[in-house]
């Protein structure tokens, strides 16, 4: 299921509180190399396994293909965003 326009906003939102912390007064100037090079540096990365789990890992998480980004060394990446709230809320 993809996201909804509420997800959507809350994306946007996220992201550009996330750029203004990371990237300062005047974040908004920045080419879209620059603010790859600041998310580089600021994101947590985690080891999620072997290529083989990617699928178990895509279950459990709920993240798409198009959420995988392929590495010249042949790794996978997730960009994703994991949302907590103080409701219980059944992934999508």
């Amino acid at each position: 299921m993809g996201n909804t326009k509420n997800d959507r906003d809350k994306h946007v939102e996220a992201f550009e509180t996330h750029f203004a912390a990371i990237g300062g007064d005047g974040w908004e100037e920045l080419t879209a190399k620059e603010l790859c090079q600041l998310l580089s540096i600021h994101s947590l990365g985690l080891n999620g396994g072997s290529l083989e789990q990617v699928d178990e890992a895509s279950d459990k998480i709920g993240f798409d293909k198009h959420n995988l980004v392929h590495c010249d060394d042949g790794s996978l990446q997730v960009l994703t965003l994991v949302e907590f709230t103080s409701e219980r809320m059944t992934a999508h």
